[in-house]
Protein backbone atom coordinates (compact mmCIF):
# COMPACT_ATOMS: atom_id res chain seq x y z
CA UNK A 1 0.00 0.00 0.00
CA UNK A 2 1.78 3.35 -1.06
CA UNK A 3 1.14 5.64 2.51
CA UNK A 4 3.16 8.40 3.64
CA UNK A 5 1.69 6.78 7.15
CA UNK A 6 4.31 5.09 9.31
CA UNK A 7 4.26 1.67 9.21
CA UNK A 8 4.58 1.11 12.59
CA UNK A 9 1.10 2.83 13.02
CA UNK A 10 -0.25 -0.49 10.91
CA UNK A 11 1.55 -2.72 12.88
CA UNK A 12 0.00 -1.33 16.04
CA UNK A 13 -3.53 -1.05 14.51
CA UNK A 14 -3.38 -4.99 13.51
CA UNK A 15 -1.83 -5.94 16.97
CA UNK A 16 -4.05 -3.61 19.13
CA UNK A 17 -7.42 -5.42 16.67
CA UNK A 18 -6.03 -8.76 16.46
CA UNK A 19 -5.41 -9.19 20.44
CA UNK A 20 -9.28 -7.93 21.03
CA UNK A 21 -10.70 -11.26 20.62
CA UNK A 22 -13.22 -13.32 23.00
CA UNK A 23 -11.95 -16.86 20.04
CA UNK A 24 -9.52 -17.69 22.82
CA UNK A 25 -12.73 -18.65 25.51
CA UNK A 26 -15.88 -18.85 22.96
CA UNK A 27 -15.44 -22.64 22.09
CA UNK A 28 -14.64 -23.96 25.37
CA UNK A 29 -16.79 -21.32 27.37
CA UNK A 30 -20.52 -23.43 27.21
CA UNK A 31 -18.27 -26.81 28.40
CA UNK A 32 -16.20 -24.96 31.10
CA UNK A 33 -19.69 -23.16 32.21
CA UNK A 34 -21.58 -26.44 32.43
CA UNK A 35 -18.81 -27.80 35.00
CA UNK A 36 -20.26 -25.60 37.22
CA UNK A 37 -23.85 -24.85 36.42
CA UNK A 38 -26.47 -28.06 36.06
CA UNK A 39 -28.18 -27.09 32.51
CA UNK A 40 -28.12 -25.90 29.05
CA UNK A 41 -30.92 -22.83 30.70
CA UNK A 42 -28.43 -21.43 32.28
CA UNK A 43 -26.19 -20.90 29.41
CA UNK A 44 -28.90 -19.55 27.50
CA UNK A 45 -29.88 -16.80 30.19
CA UNK A 46 -26.05 -16.13 30.01
CA UNK A 47 -26.27 -15.54 25.97
CA UNK A 48 -29.51 -13.44 27.20
CA UNK A 49 -27.90 -11.27 29.38
CA UNK A 50 -25.09 -10.70 27.22
CA UNK A 51 -27.41 -9.67 24.24
CA UNK A 52 -29.46 -7.54 26.38
CA UNK A 53 -26.49 -5.72 27.53
CA UNK A 54 -25.36 -5.11 23.60
CA UNK A 55 -28.78 -3.82 22.73
CA UNK A 56 -29.14 -1.44 25.85
CA UNK A 57 -25.65 0.03 25.56
CA UNK A 58 -24.06 0.43 22.16
CA UNK A 59 -25.90 3.52 21.56
CA UNK A 60 -24.87 5.39 24.50
CA UNK A 61 -21.33 4.27 24.21
CA UNK A 62 -21.11 5.17 20.54
CA UNK A 63 -22.22 8.96 22.16
CA UNK A 64 -19.58 8.15 25.10
CA UNK A 65 -16.60 7.81 22.36
CA UNK A 66 -17.54 10.66 20.19
CA UNK A 67 -17.58 13.00 22.88
CA UNK A 68 -14.43 11.60 25.61
CA UNK A 69 -12.62 10.47 23.00
CA UNK A 70 -12.19 6.74 21.02
CA UNK A 71 -9.16 5.70 22.27
CA UNK A 72 -10.64 5.77 25.82
CA UNK A 73 -13.32 3.92 24.99
CA UNK A 74 -11.02 1.14 23.11
CA UNK A 75 -8.97 1.27 26.37
CA UNK A 76 -12.05 0.62 28.42
CA UNK A 77 -13.34 -2.14 26.70
CA UNK A 78 -10.14 -3.86 26.77
CA UNK A 79 -10.43 -3.41 30.69
CA UNK A 80 -13.67 -4.89 30.48
CA UNK A 81 -13.14 -7.64 29.06
CA UNK A 82 -10.31 -8.20 31.97
CA UNK A 83 -12.48 -7.74 34.74
CA UNK A 84 -14.95 -10.69 33.09
CA UNK A 85 -12.37 -13.22 33.28
CA UNK A 86 -11.20 -12.50 36.50
CA UNK A 87 -15.02 -12.59 37.56
CA UNK A 88 -14.78 -15.72 35.76
CA UNK A 89 -11.30 -17.43 36.99
CA UNK A 90 -11.81 -16.63 40.84
CA UNK A 91 -15.31 -17.11 41.72
CA UNK A 92 -16.81 -19.16 39.30
CA UNK A 93 -20.86 -19.07 40.23
CA UNK A 94 -23.63 -18.38 38.50
CA UNK A 95 -24.12 -15.07 39.57
CA UNK A 96 -20.54 -14.66 38.60
CA UNK A 97 -20.93 -16.15 35.08
CA UNK A 98 -23.95 -13.13 34.30
CA UNK A 99 -21.92 -10.81 35.40
CA UNK A 100 -19.17 -11.77 33.43
CA UNK A 101 -21.35 -12.12 30.27
CA UNK A 102 -22.83 -8.81 31.03
CA UNK A 103 -19.18 -7.39 30.86
CA UNK A 104 -18.36 -9.19 28.20
CA UNK A 105 -21.53 -7.34 26.31
CA UNK A 106 -20.27 -4.12 27.76
CA UNK A 107 -16.91 -4.85 26.56
CA UNK A 108 -18.33 -5.51 22.86
CA UNK A 109 -20.13 -2.43 22.74
CA UNK A 110 -17.24 -0.16 23.85
CA UNK A 111 -15.18 -1.25 21.17
CA UNK A 112 -18.03 -1.11 18.69
CA UNK A 113 -17.76 1.91 16.42
CA UNK A 114 -15.08 3.08 18.44
CA UNK A 115 -12.25 1.30 17.01
CA UNK A 116 -12.69 1.73 13.08
CA UNK A 117 -13.06 5.81 14.41
CA UNK A 118 -9.62 5.24 16.24
CA UNK A 119 -8.10 3.92 13.30
CA UNK A 120 -9.35 6.30 10.74
CA UNK A 121 -8.04 9.03 13.13
CA UNK A 122 -4.95 7.35 13.41
CA UNK A 123 -4.14 6.66 9.45
CA UNK A 124 -6.55 8.70 7.85
CA UNK A 125 -10.22 7.67 6.44
CA UNK A 126 -9.23 6.38 2.93
CA UNK A 127 -6.33 4.92 4.01
CA UNK A 128 -8.12 2.65 6.65
CA UNK A 129 -11.08 1.86 4.35
CA UNK A 130 -8.55 0.81 1.37
CA UNK A 131 -6.27 -0.98 4.39
CA UNK A 132 -9.80 -2.64 5.87
CA UNK A 133 -9.44 -5.95 3.61
CA UNK A 134 -5.93 -6.82 4.80
CA UNK A 135 -6.63 -6.10 8.42
CA UNK A 136 -9.46 -8.87 8.22
CA UNK A 137 -8.03 -11.25 6.72
CA UNK A 138 -4.89 -11.10 9.19
CA UNK A 139 -7.95 -10.74 12.18
CA UNK A 140 -9.43 -14.18 10.53
CA UNK A 141 -5.87 -15.70 10.74
CA UNK A 142 -5.41 -14.92 14.93
CA UNK A 143 -9.13 -15.60 15.67
CA UNK A 144 -8.26 -19.06 13.67
CA UNK A 145 -5.09 -19.67 15.64
CA UNK A 146 -6.83 -18.65 18.88
CA UNK A 147 -9.64 -21.12 18.16
CA UNK A 148 -7.04 -23.82 17.74
CA UNK A 149 -4.94 -22.86 20.90
CA UNK A 150 -8.13 -22.75 22.79
CA UNK A 151 -9.20 -26.11 22.63
CA UNK A 152 -4.73 -27.17 23.47
CA UNK A 153 -4.99 -24.83 26.88
CA UNK A 154 -8.25 -25.82 27.89
CA UNK A 155 -7.02 -29.41 27.79
CA UNK A 156 -4.18 -28.57 30.05
CA UNK A 157 -5.94 -26.87 32.67
CA UNK A 158 -10.09 -25.41 31.83
CA UNK A 159 -8.87 -21.84 33.33
CA UNK A 160 -5.98 -21.50 31.06
CA UNK A 161 -8.05 -20.05 27.79
CA UNK A 162 -9.14 -17.23 30.17
CA UNK A 163 -5.95 -16.33 31.59
CA UNK A 164 -4.35 -15.94 28.14
CA UNK A 165 -7.12 -13.90 27.31
CA UNK A 166 -6.01 -12.01 30.10
CA UNK A 167 -2.63 -11.80 29.03
CA UNK A 168 -3.66 -11.09 25.04
CA UNK A 169 -5.62 -7.99 26.22
CA UNK A 170 -2.73 -6.64 27.98
CA UNK A 171 -1.12 -7.08 24.88
CA UNK A 172 -3.41 -4.87 23.07
CA UNK A 173 -3.20 -2.15 25.76
CA UNK A 174 0.38 -1.72 24.60
CA UNK A 175 -0.54 -1.79 21.15
CA UNK A 176 -2.69 1.02 21.15
CA UNK A 177 -0.19 3.61 22.59
CA UNK A 178 0.92 5.02 19.76
CA UNK A 179 -2.64 4.96 18.27
CA UNK A 180 -3.86 9.02 17.29
CA UNK A 181 -7.50 9.52 18.96
CA UNK A 182 -10.07 12.09 17.45
CA UNK A 183 -8.72 14.23 20.01
CA UNK A 184 -7.57 16.73 16.68
CA UNK A 185 -11.25 17.05 16.45
CA UNK A 186 -11.20 18.62 20.16
CA UNK A 187 -11.08 22.25 19.00
CA UNK A 188 -14.07 21.64 15.86
CA UNK A 189 -15.91 20.32 18.69
CA UNK A 190 -15.21 23.09 20.92
CA UNK A 191 -16.24 25.60 18.80
CA UNK A 192 -19.92 23.99 18.87
CA UNK A 193 -21.87 23.36 21.87
CA UNK A 194 -22.23 19.69 23.38
CA UNK A 195 -25.09 18.52 21.45
CA UNK A 196 -27.40 16.36 23.79
CA UNK A 197 -27.37 12.52 23.64
CA UNK A 198 -31.35 12.78 22.82
CA UNK A 199 -30.79 15.74 19.82
CA UNK A 200 -27.68 13.93 18.70
CA UNK A 201 -29.81 10.92 18.10
CA UNK A 202 -32.26 12.05 16.13
CA UNK A 203 -30.08 14.09 13.79
CA UNK A 204 -27.94 11.16 13.15
CA UNK A 205 -31.33 8.85 12.78
CA UNK A 206 -32.60 11.56 9.81
CA UNK A 207 -29.20 11.25 8.51
CA UNK A 208 -29.49 7.49 8.39
CA UNK A 209 -33.03 7.21 6.73
CA UNK A 210 -32.14 10.01 3.86
CA UNK A 211 -29.05 7.78 2.83
CA UNK A 212 -28.77 4.51 0.75
CA UNK A 213 -27.15 2.70 3.28
CA UNK A 214 -30.18 1.84 5.43
CA UNK A 215 -31.81 -0.41 2.51
CA UNK A 216 -28.08 -1.81 2.23
CA UNK A 217 -27.60 -2.69 5.31
CA UNK A 218 -31.02 -4.10 5.75
CA UNK A 219 -30.75 -6.35 2.82
CA UNK A 220 -27.87 -7.66 4.30
CA UNK A 221 -28.61 -8.36 7.63
CA UNK A 222 -31.29 -10.63 6.03
CA UNK A 223 -29.13 -12.62 3.84
CA UNK A 224 -26.50 -12.61 7.21
CA UNK A 225 -29.09 -13.99 9.65
CA UNK A 226 -30.08 -16.54 7.36
CA UNK A 227 -26.76 -17.93 6.69
CA UNK A 228 -25.95 -17.62 10.83
CA UNK A 229 -29.35 -19.56 11.38
CA UNK A 230 -28.23 -22.52 8.60
CA UNK A 231 -24.78 -22.33 10.35
CA UNK A 232 -26.42 -23.59 13.05
CA UNK A 233 -27.70 -26.54 11.37
CA UNK A 234 -24.77 -28.15 9.70
CA UNK A 235 -24.57 -30.80 12.13
CA UNK A 236 -28.29 -31.60 11.01
CA UNK A 237 -27.21 -32.12 7.60
CA UNK A 238 -24.08 -33.81 8.45
CA UNK A 239 -25.31 -36.27 10.77
CA UNK A 240 -28.34 -37.08 7.96
CA UNK A 241 -25.40 -37.61 5.40
CA UNK A 242 -24.19 -40.44 7.58
CA UNK A 243 -20.39 -38.83 7.37
CA UNK A 244 -17.88 -39.36 10.56
CA UNK A 245 -18.81 -37.07 13.35
CA UNK A 246 -14.35 -36.55 13.50
CA UNK A 247 -14.73 -34.56 10.45
CA UNK A 248 -17.42 -32.34 11.41
CA UNK A 249 -14.50 -30.46 13.60
CA UNK A 250 -12.08 -29.92 11.38
CA UNK A 251 -15.02 -28.48 8.69
CA UNK A 252 -15.79 -26.15 11.50
CA UNK A 253 -11.84 -25.23 12.31
CA UNK A 254 -11.73 -24.37 8.33
CA UNK A 255 -14.08 -21.82 8.13
CA UNK A 256 -12.36 -19.04 9.11
CA UNK A 257 -9.60 -19.70 6.73
CA UNK A 258 -12.04 -20.46 4.07
CA UNK A 259 -13.45 -16.50 5.06
CA UNK A 260 -10.16 -15.18 3.69
CA UNK A 261 -11.25 -16.35 0.10
CA UNK A 262 -14.26 -14.22 0.59
CA UNK A 263 -12.89 -10.78 2.22
CA UNK A 264 -9.85 -11.16 -0.89
CA UNK A 265 -12.96 -11.89 -3.20
CA UNK A 266 -14.29 -8.57 -2.24
CA UNK A 267 -11.19 -6.59 -2.59
CA UNK A 268 -11.11 -7.58 -6.20
CA UNK A 269 -14.80 -8.06 -7.33
CA UNK A 270 -17.79 -5.87 -6.34
CA UNK A 271 -20.82 -7.83 -6.90
CA UNK A 272 -24.80 -7.12 -7.08
CA UNK A 273 -26.63 -7.37 -3.94
CA UNK A 274 -29.59 -9.06 -6.08
CA UNK A 275 -26.62 -11.33 -7.48
CA UNK A 276 -25.37 -12.04 -3.76
CA UNK A 277 -29.16 -12.67 -2.66
CA UNK A 278 -29.66 -15.20 -5.34
CA UNK A 279 -25.57 -17.12 -4.47
CA UNK A 280 -27.07 -17.38 -1.05
CA UNK A 281 -30.23 -19.38 -2.00
CA UNK A 282 -29.17 -21.31 -3.94
CA UNK A 283 -26.43 -22.28 -1.38
CA UNK A 284 -29.46 -23.12 1.00
CA UNK A 285 -31.48 -25.13 -1.84
CA UNK A 286 -28.30 -27.06 -2.52
CA UNK A 287 -27.67 -27.97 1.22
CA UNK A 288 -31.06 -29.65 1.42
CA UNK A 289 -29.88 -31.99 -1.27
CA UNK A 290 -28.98 -35.37 0.65
CA UNK A 291 -25.35 -35.45 -1.55
CA UNK A 292 -22.02 -35.01 0.43
CA UNK A 293 -20.76 -33.40 -2.97
CA UNK A 294 -23.22 -30.23 -3.01
CA UNK A 295 -23.16 -29.86 1.35
CA UNK A 296 -19.33 -29.40 0.70
CA UNK A 297 -20.07 -27.12 -2.02
CA UNK A 298 -22.80 -25.32 -0.30
CA UNK A 299 -20.60 -24.56 3.19
CA UNK A 300 -17.65 -23.67 0.99
CA UNK A 301 -20.15 -21.00 -0.55
CA UNK A 302 -21.60 -19.82 2.39
CA UNK A 303 -18.28 -19.58 4.36
CA UNK A 304 -16.99 -17.49 1.86
CA UNK A 305 -20.04 -15.13 0.62
CA UNK A 306 -21.10 -14.66 4.65
CA UNK A 307 -17.60 -13.04 5.00
CA UNK A 308 -17.91 -11.03 1.75
CA UNK A 309 -21.40 -10.05 2.41
CA UNK A 310 -19.67 -8.65 5.86
CA UNK A 311 -16.76 -6.98 4.58
CA UNK A 312 -19.11 -5.43 2.05
CA UNK A 313 -21.32 -4.32 5.31
CA UNK A 314 -18.60 -2.91 6.93
CA UNK A 315 -16.85 -0.93 4.10
CA UNK A 316 -20.05 0.83 3.23
CA UNK A 317 -20.69 1.80 6.48
CA UNK A 318 -17.22 3.25 6.96
CA UNK A 319 -17.65 5.20 3.35
CA UNK A 320 -21.21 6.43 5.03
CA UNK A 321 -19.73 8.37 8.07
CA UNK A 322 -20.52 11.95 6.73
CA UNK A 323 -18.33 13.82 10.07
CA UNK A 324 -15.63 12.04 12.25
CA UNK A 325 -16.72 13.41 14.94
CA UNK A 326 -19.78 11.57 14.60
CA UNK A 327 -18.62 8.39 13.60
CA UNK A 328 -18.75 6.25 16.62
CA UNK A 329 -22.33 6.86 17.66
CA UNK A 330 -23.55 6.68 14.12
CA UNK A 331 -21.35 3.15 14.01
CA UNK A 332 -23.08 2.14 17.02
CA UNK A 333 -26.90 3.37 16.11
CA UNK A 334 -26.22 1.31 12.95
CA UNK A 335 -24.66 -1.53 14.86
CA UNK A 336 -27.87 -1.45 16.90
CA UNK A 337 -30.42 -1.72 14.10
CA UNK A 338 -28.36 -4.60 12.48
CA UNK A 339 -29.17 -6.31 15.72
CA UNK A 340 -32.80 -5.58 15.93
CA UNK A 341 -33.25 -6.54 12.65
CA UNK A 342 -31.00 -10.04 12.56
CA UNK A 343 -32.73 -10.96 16.43
CA UNK A 344 -36.04 -10.42 14.54
CA UNK A 345 -35.37 -12.82 11.67
CA UNK A 346 -33.71 -15.04 14.05
CA UNK A 347 -37.01 -15.86 15.65
CA UNK A 348 -39.25 -15.74 12.86
CA UNK A 349 -36.68 -18.69 11.26
CA UNK A 350 -36.94 -20.55 15.03
CA UNK A 351 -40.36 -20.43 14.94
CA UNK A 352 -40.79 -21.69 11.20
CA UNK A 353 -38.18 -24.68 12.13
CA UNK A 354 -39.68 -25.01 15.20
CA UNK A 355 -43.79 -25.84 13.58
CA UNK A 356 -42.12 -26.91 9.57
CA UNK A 357 -39.51 -29.56 8.60
CA UNK A 358 -36.45 -27.98 8.57
CA UNK A 359 -35.86 -27.59 4.41
CA UNK A 360 -39.70 -26.40 4.67
CA UNK A 361 -38.48 -23.45 7.14
CA UNK A 362 -35.49 -22.40 5.03
CA UNK A 363 -37.86 -22.22 1.97
CA UNK A 364 -40.18 -19.97 3.58
CA UNK A 365 -37.46 -18.40 5.17
CA UNK A 366 -35.85 -16.96 1.90
CA UNK A 367 -39.61 -16.37 0.60
CA UNK A 368 -40.24 -13.96 3.45
CA UNK A 369 -36.73 -12.44 2.67
CA UNK A 370 -37.65 -11.69 -0.23
CA UNK A 371 -40.95 -9.73 0.67
CA UNK A 372 -39.09 -8.07 3.40
CA UNK A 373 -37.15 -6.16 1.37
CA UNK A 374 -39.58 -5.42 -1.60
CA UNK A 375 -41.51 -4.18 1.02
CA UNK A 376 -39.03 -2.19 2.93
CA UNK A 377 -37.17 -0.66 0.13
CA UNK A 378 -41.06 0.53 -1.14
CA UNK A 379 -41.03 2.09 2.39
CA UNK A 380 -37.92 3.73 2.58
CA UNK A 381 -38.38 5.04 -0.88
CA UNK A 382 -41.43 6.47 -0.57
CA UNK A 383 -40.05 7.94 3.23
CA UNK A 384 -37.10 9.84 1.35
CA UNK A 385 -39.60 11.06 -1.70
CA UNK A 386 -41.78 12.46 1.37
CA UNK A 387 -38.91 14.03 2.90
CA UNK A 388 -37.93 16.16 -0.10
Amino acid sequence: MKSSVPKIKYFCICFAGMTYSQNLFNSIKVLYFLSFVSNLASINIYKLFFSLTVFLVEVPTGYFADVLGNKYSVILSRITVIISMLFIILDPSFINFIIANILLGLSSSLDSGASNTLYMTTIGAEEWVEFLPEYLSLNKLMSAFLAILSSILYSINPILPFAATIAIMLISLIAMVPLQDNLRHKKLRSEHPKEKFVDKNKRLVQIILNSNILTLLFNITLLTSLLIFNFEYYSVYYAALNLNVEFLGLIYASFMVINLIGIQLFKRIKINLHILTGIVFISIILIQQSSISLFIVSVLIQQVFFAYINTLATDSILRSINAIEDSSHFQSLLSMLVFGIRNFLLLVLILLAYYFDLNIAFNLGMIIIIVFIILFNRLIKHYQRLAH
